[in-house]
């Protein structure tokens, strides 16, 4: 909603952060987080080529997020010192998760040469570094979306059912009333969105909406 404070958690091309800007009216604050120099510079080109001025680039790791975010004069600015000190600040968090790619090997299809058991594992690993770390700095009554394009149990509802164990006071809700009719279908039994082996012709995707009650 407008004038909320929504963290972008691994931001680059920019495409998520510059669409949130426009459902935000403009009005806001969106952190957008990338820990590569060069992917950074497309994510700033972008937000400027699309007049998305609430959008503020940080370059940092988002497994630490207190720690990019405090780097950044714009983000402390807009926030003000107290409330960048305070941890707590995001009213909604995207996690759009570096992941194995598996759910779009149709337009790239030389991932499947890099992808192996152990490469699941390491991207679960770091999936659940990112969730465990930016869960941290949402508000109570907030809600993150936790997103892949991948269709790998290991990268979806595994890494999301772990961390509902571990954190009792999170509450996993239904993306239904968020998507329109036609997606409706692709509604999994857990609330998630996934279009695993849909008929299609569609992206692999996976997305869960995931609300901290306290």
């Amino acid at each position: 909603q407008p004038g909320e404070v929504v963290l972008d958690a691994c931001a680059a091309p920019g495409g998520k952060a510059t669409h949130l800007a426009e459902l935000m009216d403009n009005q806001g604050c969106l952190p957008a987080i990338e820990r590569r120099e060069e992917r950074l510079a497309v994510l700033k080109e972008n937000c400027r080529r699309l007049g998305a001025s609430i959008v503020v680039p940080v370059l940092g790791d988002a497994r630490r997020p207190m720690e990019a975010l405090r780097g950044s004069a714009e983000v402390i600015a807009r926030l003000g010192s107290r409330e960048a000190e305070h941890g707590m600040f995001a009213d909604r968090i995207l996690l759009d998760a570096p992941c194995s790619g598996i759910g779009v090997l149709r337009r790239h299809p030389e991932a499947k040469w890099k992808t192996d058991a152990n490469g699941l594992q390491r991207h679960q690993r770091l999936q659940r570094e990112l969730l465990e770390s930016l869960a941290s700095v949402l508000r109570p009554g907030g809600v993150l979306v936790y997103s892949t394009c991948s269709t790998e149990q290991e990268e979806t509802e595994d890494v999301v059912g772990r961390f509902c164990d571990a954190h009792r006071d999170w509450t996993r809700e239904s993306v239904a009333p968020w998507l329109p009719p036609t997606a409706l279908p692709f509604v999994t039994a857990q609330g998630a969105l996934s279009t695993m082996s849909n008929e299609c012709g569609m992206d692999g995707f996976f997305a869960a909406r995931l609300r901290r009650n306290q």
